[in-house]
């Protein structure tokens, strides 16, 4: 199984829709001279400091696989992917019963038509009414 795309229900522009996921981009620099190494995430806030690169390395390898496990069924989010297979993208879509979301298994030929319906999946707001786009 190769996911071609992960996403996860949250707030959007207009409401309320799948957002694509992106794994955390995190990076290890050194302090100065000193034998400590940080972990710093993508907007550059320190997460946390090391007494040597290789527990850095540890750390920032749990983050991301705590991150990864976020995409299981039993994870009570919102959450979908696209997987790759012969006859193209399938959609796997699950809520946190665990059920799953409206389109759950469908095959789509090309990445364009399955980020189409994903995208018209967002639910709108007017007037405090829930309405689809």
């Amino acid at each position: 199984m190769k996911i071609a795309a992960r996403y996860l229900w949250g707030k959007t522009e207009k409401g309320y829709g799948w957002l694509p996921w992106h794994p955390p981009q995190l990076a290890i620099e050194r302090e100065g001279q000193s034998g400590f190494w940080n972990v710093y995430d993508a907007d550059g806030s320190l997460l946390c400091r090391c007494v040597d690169y290789r527990s850095a390395q540890r750390v920032v390898g749990r983050l991301r696989r705590a991150e990864l496990a976020r995409f299981n069924p039993n994870s009570y989010e919102d959450f979908a992917f696209l997987e790759e297979t012969a006859n193209g993208l399938t959609l796997h879509a699950y809520a946190p019963e665990p059920t799953f979301h409206h389109g759950h298994g469908d095959c789509f030929p090309t990445r364009e038509k399955a980020e189409g319906f994903i995208r018209s999946r967002e639910h709108i707001f007017e007037n405090g009414r829930c309405i689809y786009s």
